[in-house]
């Protein structure tokens, strides 16, 4: 199988990711070395299933052990609310302001399917939210006013024009 990043207008964005079960993992476990290949090819942190067209509720994350998978996660608990300049492999080009939980709890089954509950802070617990978020058919855009998404969009579409017009 050969993944591809998804971007904005893509329909697996939006949709609500399904539970992955025990049985599942094993297929779950071989998309992994190429979900990991296309998020550093992004220069992400971070990957959602669906934006790779997988809807399944599942992502990985570069931590400082490694790169991990966070299957079937649920936040717990969430504090401390702070302004963050968040952007999204499927957006790219474009970043903005947004606000964010500084500190979270998740719940989460690991590659051995063994559930696990973990504190995370800062950047990490941004990007957790993020793809959470993506897991559940929202880009952080999604929260933004009407204008200002408008205007976003449009700065994508000219970075998706300038660099198509490098590779021609």
């Amino acid at each position: 199988m050969s993944l591809k990043l998804r971007y904005v207008n893509d329909e697996s964005l939006r949709k609500l990711c399904q539970l992955v079960s025990k049985e599942e993992l094993e297929e779950i476990k071989l998309l992994v070395p190429e979900m990991i290949a296309v998020m550093k090819n992004s220069g992400g942190i971070a990957l959602a299933a669906n934006q790779v067209g997988i809807t399944k509720r599942f992502f990985i994350m570069s931590t400082d052990a490694g790169v991990e998978l966070f299957i079937n996660p649920k936040i717990l608990q969430s504090s401390n609310l702070r302004s963050f300049d968040e952007s999204c492999l499927s957006i790219p080009g474009v970043s903005q302001k947004t606000k964010r939980f500084h500190s979270i709890t998740v719940r989460y089954l690991d590659i051995n399917f063994e559930e696990q509950t973990r504190d995370f802070l800062g950047i990490n617990a941004i990007a957790v939210q993020h793809e959470i978020d993506h897991l559940d058919g929202k880009l952080y855009i999604d929260n933004l006013p009407t204008p200002q998404k408008m205007l976003l969009l449009y700065k994508h579409k000219q970075f998706i024009k300038r660099r198509n017009s490098c590779y021609s």
